[in-house]
């Protein structure tokens, strides 16, 4: 028996995850304006091709939500539009339930109800479910909840969304990262295995001048 390593079987699932984020990436997306509006810019303006680790968290994410959607047997992957923006519910039930995987052993950022509230404001709900699998748990590896928003809480979820959904368009229209909020604090962890956080740095440093001229 005869074993090496096989670069065309590594480039033929590489380039078949870059082609699935390419031809889905002209339209905005809910997962768009859950994080950093600069990511996703850049994302979509000039995307770089995925790597090994990005393949291994695509497949692990799809293979979990597949099988808890298949224990449900209900409706999943269900798509909503609000203000142009485009969003994927993992499982509809009478509200939408999000899936999150964490290696965190208690944290609940933030951006999970940001994303939650989005589809629940896309569906006309105050509520939505949360369920999450924590990797490193020392004990119940998984969490439900129940989440509800007043209606004011719902308006302003509703602004949000139209605002980075509006905020993303522009930047994208006028090809100036500048124009977007830079991240929040809490999620500046993110930036640390960004793809595009040299390019950001120097693209943003690069514009900043411009806007003293105006």
């Amino acid at each position: 028996m005869h074993l090496k390593s096989d670069e065309n079987l590594r480039s033929l699932f590489l380039s078949a995850l870059r082609s699935r984020y390419v031809d889905s990436r002209a339209e905005i997306h809910v997962s768009d304006l859950v994080y950093c509006l600069r990511e996703a810019y850049f994302r979509k303006i000039e995307p770089v091709d995925p790597t090994l680790k990005q393949l291994g968290f695509f497949v692990d994410g799809a293979r979990r939500h597949k099988v808890l959607q298949e224990i449900l047997g209900v409706e999943c992957e269900v798509e909503v539009k609000r203000y142009g923006v485009v969003g994927h519910i993992d499982v509809m039930l009478d509200a939408p339930v999000e899936i999150k995987t964490t290696r965190a052993r208690s944290a609940l950022p933030d951006h999970y109800f940001r994303q939650l509230g989005f589809y629940a404001v896309m569906m006309n709900a105050r509520h939505g479910y949360l369920v999450i699998q924590r990797l490193n748990a020392a004990e119940d590896p998984w969490e439900f909840y129940r989440v509800e928003w007043t209606e004011e809480e719902i308006k302003e979820i509703d602004r949000e969304l139209k605002r980075r959904a509006d905020q993303l368009r522009a930047a994208l229209n006028f090809h100036d990262p500048s124009m977007l909020p830079e991240i929040e604090e809490d999620m500046r962890w993110k930036c640390r295995s960004c793809l595009y956080r040299e390019r950001c740095k120097g693209r943003i440093q690069h514009e900043r001048p411009k806007e003293a001229e105006r």
